[in-house]
């Protein structure tokens, strides 16, 4: 993708929005290449039309190494952790398909991420995506400096105080309290999804076994049911949600981890100016010091409190889908039961 290719993409997108509800995008298909490595099928749309590609899981690791180096502080969406032993099995993949369809939703969801031009190489252009990015022409401290103006401008006065940090750093805590309670939910949904598979089976065995023995009891008769109807697996809603919200919260914490990280290295102490703590270029350090405040701007402001309302929603819309999936599987079993007390009574 030229430099002209893309300037011609990002006119066609709003630079201004905070978030990007303009694309669809999603994995549709994985093939299994020679080399026994997964590809994965992109296919989207936005307002500059369709686009299709392949890649590999190391592909997305790539991706999402270059965001982080170009939007260093922001919450960058978290890819699954690599696995190398069983990571052919199709549950596997499943799972994996699944969690790299989510990253690539949120990416996309996320303006200044989707409008990155190491992004839109990974979901447009075709070839070894390592070899494309060896094209882009490495970022200056004043291309960063531009890109965070020009996506975060500072409104009003905003000034990383000492409460600023302590609200940061319960911010953490919150989060790290969150994840060691979804890790355990994770467990437990796991746990009972074998449960509801052993309760089908033994379902199943139980329906044969009362329709061998019935014609014992009942003449000739033979009580018919039918065993086969679609099963709701509730538990697996729980599990899913837990396996994304833990990568969503690591992620969160890696990005304000690493806002806390540049902001320490141009901290600046009351008794000393700017001019006289900074040493070799003034100038270049000027920017990154304007980069570092733009960062905490939209880390404590903006990302954060749309962080926890977004999972206040999502965890609402989660229960309400568990209490949906688990009255269909309980009217599943009434239905049987049901069934059986007729053939009974007729």
């Amino acid at each position: 993708m030229s430099e002209s290719e893309y300037s011609a993409l990002l006119s066609n997108l709003s630079p201004r929005h905070k978030s990007n509800d303009q694309v669809e995008i999603s994995i549709s298909s994985f093939t299994k290449a020679k080399d026994k490595h997964i590809v994965y099928k992109i296919t989207g749309k936005d307002p500059t039309g369709s686009f299709e590609t392949h890649r590999r899981y190391n592909d997305f690791l790539l991706v999402r190494s270059m965001l982080a180096s170009q939007w260093p502080g922001c919450y960058i969406p978290k890819l699954p952790p690599k696995k190398r032993i069983g990571n052919l099995t199709e549950e596997f993949i499943d799972k994996r398909m699944r969690l790299l369809g989510n990253f690539l939703q949120k990416t996309s969801g996320i303006l200044h991420l989707y409008q990155t031009q190491s992004f839109q190489m990974f979901i447009r252009n075709p070839g070894t995506y390592d070899t494309l990015v060896k094209t882009l022409k490495p970022l200056t401290n004043m291309d960063m400096y531009l890109n965070f103006k020009e996506n975060f401008p500072i409104e009003g006065n905003f000034d990383y105080s000492d409460e600023t940090s302590i609200y940061v750093s319960q911010m953490i805590h919150y989060l790290k309290n969150s994840l060691e309670k979804i890790k355990k939910l994770k467990s437990l949904a796991k746990k009972n999804i074998n449960n509801f598979h052993n309760m089908k089976f033994f379902l199943c065995k139980l329906m044969a076994g009362i329709k061998e023995l019935s014609p014992v009891f009942k003449g000739s008769a033979e009580v018919t049911f039918n065993v086969k109807r679609k099963r709701y697996q509730m538990f697996q809603v729980l599990l899913d949600w837990t396996r994304s919200e833990i990568l969503d919260i690591e992620a969160m914490i890696e990005g304000i981890h690493r806002m806390q990280e540049i902001t320490e290295s141009f901290k600046i102490k009351e008794d000393q100016s700017l001019k006289n703590l900074l040493e070799d270029n003034i100038e270049s350090n000027q920017i990154k010091f304007q980069i570092v405040t733009m960062v905490q701007h939209r880390l404590v402001l903006y990302e954060i409190p749309r962080f926890r309302e977004q999972k206040a929603i999502k965890w609402q819309n989660v229960l309400k889908s568990f209490i949906h999936t688990s009255e269909l599987e309980m009217k599943n079993v009434e239905d049987i039961v049901l069934e059986i007390d007729k053939n009974f009574n007729s």
